[in-house]
Parts: C-alpha cells; structure tokens; sequence
C-alpha cells in the first residue's frame, strides 16, 4: 500500500495559519466566571502596552542591574532636585533618614488618625481594584487565553473603581481642615504621579527582574505566550500594586514631614510643602516598592500560598 505523502509547504501553512490564527483569536475564556476586559481601539499612547511588550523578545528592555537602592535613590534624588531646586537634595536625604529612623512617627499620633485612616482606604482601594483586573484574566494555555492584551490604563480604570469614591469622601468630609485635605490630596496625586512609571516601565518592561509569585507555578522564562498570558499579565499588575501601595505609605509620611517642618520651597503648615514632602517620599516609596518586589514580598491579589 502506498504511504500518504505528506506535502511540506502545505505542513508549513497549517502551522503558520494556526500560529496567526492564536494571536487574533479574540479574547478568552471564562476565568472563575469573570470575563477578561474588552479591548479597545489602539492609540498611540496605548502602543506601550502593546501585546508585543509583552512578549518574550521584549523580556530585558529595563536593565535589572539598576534595580537597586543605591542607583534608584540617585536617579529618584535628582530628580527632586531637577523639580524644586538644589536645596532640596539635602532634605531628600533628611526626610529619608527621618522615614528610616521612625516609619511610624506620625501614624500612632492621634492629632493624625483621620489622614491614616483616609490612607488605609487609599491602599485598600488600589488594592481592591487590582485584584479585580486580575482575577479577570484568565490562566489556561489556549488560543483565546493567549490572546489577552493588558494596557496600563485598565489597572487605573479599575482602581478609580474604589478610589474615586474616596476622592469624593474627603473632598465632602467637613471634619478635615483644608491643611488635612491638602495632605490627603497630595498623596493621591504622587499616586497617580508615578504610576505610569510604576505599571509601564518597572511592572510591564521589567517584569523578568522580579521572581514569580507564589501561585506562579513556573518559571517566568516559560510564561511567554505558550505559557499563559493571564499568569504575565497578572504578575505585572501585582508588580504595579506593589509598588503604588508603597508609593502611598511613603507619601502620607512625606506629607505629613513637609507640612509640620516645612521644605526649601514653602512653609511650615502650608499645602505647597505639604505636596512637596508627599512628592519627594513618594519617589522614596517607589523605590521601596521596587526592592519588595525584588524580594518577593507582593501584596496578595490571587490566591496565596
């Protein structure tokens, strides 16, 4: 009996057509009954969240070597410097030994309850949302899986979830003085201040410079496309939760140092000092925040272990 043959260039287009034919496939199957978010047009600010950043090849596009304390404390340094002025190299360096020296010198204070309380809020909200975009991916090595896309501005969309009823709750709380008002908001905006930074190039581009959670299951260098997309996608939003947490526990301290000492920029007891400090420590919390992932230490968003 005469063996099929079997036609080469044909055997080649079946396996190109079914590799196109993964990545267009629209996105995805069910995940514990939640549905991956829908995609949208492209725009050019959205190309840096691209499919393609994702990707394998692009593993390495952040220099993990820079990822330590040293090198970002003078990358973060300068540019408080490059934003208030010179003087405000030397209080960079006190409100950083400050914060190192007693972390929690204003969060037992009673006088500062309420700003604590609005900030155990703000990072629950962060939280909150970024566990909701993350459960929404889902995990399984298939084409529709695969073909999940992340942009940053998911992650701030699911966040303002939470976090703009809070916006509202102080704007409205006639219990805070405006000096309160003014530290709460400047932490929310050294938030949003960093958070590209935090989700697009440390979370997204550095990705490979960070272990894998716990609930990983594998190694990062297999959990390119065939390995599961979902499981990339959701260790770069946990990578960003992390750090944007840290941002806000830093900040409220910045804040609070800025507004009670005062900066080279501005006064004692004034809403300019007071963002100062909030922006100044928040590039300190990020920092932080880089060196948690460093060791592993996520928040937890999906199941732990």
């Amino acid at each position: 009996m005469k063996k099929p043959s079997i036609n080469p260039s044909r055997f080649l287009f079946i396996v190109s057509l079914f590799a196109v034919t993964s990545i267009i496939l629209p996105a995805c199957s069910k995940y514990n009954d939640e549905v991956s978010p829908t995609s949208t047009a492209k725009t050019p600010a959205m190309e840096n969240d691209a499919y393609a950043k994702l990707s394998q090849a692009n593993f390495g596009s952040l220099d993990c070597s820079t990822l330590n304390e040293n090198a970002l404390n003078t990358k973060y340094r300068n540019k408080a410097i490059a934003k208030y002025g010179a003087a405000t190299g030397p209080w960079y360096d006190g409100l950083v030994a400050a914060y190192k020296s007693n972390p929690n010198a204003y969060s037992f204070n009673p006088a500062y309850a309420k700003i604590y309380n609005y900030k155990s809020q703000i990072t629950s909200a962060i939280q909150k949302g970024a566990k909701d975009l993350a459960l929404s991916y889902c995990t399984d090595n298939t084409p529709g899986c695969n073909a999940q896309i992340f942009w940053s501005s998911y992650l701030k969309d699911a966040i303002d979830v939470y976090l703009n009823p809070i916006k509202t709750a102080i704007a409205n709380d006639g219990t805070l003085t405006s000096l309160e008002k003014g530290v709460l908001n400047a932490v929310i905006q050294a938030y949003y201040d960093n958070f590209d930074e935090a989700t697009n190039y440390y979370a997204t581009d550095g990705k490979s410079c960070f272990p894998d959670p716990s609930w990983y299951g594998y190694d990062s260098y297999q959990a390119d496309f065939w390995g599961g997309m979902g499981k990339v996608i959701r260790k770069i939003i946990n990578i960003a939760a992390t750090i944007v947490t840290e941002i806000v526990q830093y900040a409220v301290y910045g804040a609070l140092y800025g507004a009670i000492l005062g900066a080279p920029f501005a006064g004692v007891g004034t809403i300019p000092a007071a963002a100062g400090g909030a922006a100044v420590l928040g590039f300190v919390g990020l920092i932080a925040g880089i060196d948690r992932c460093i060791k592993g230490n996520y928040v937890c968003l999906v199941s732990c272990i």
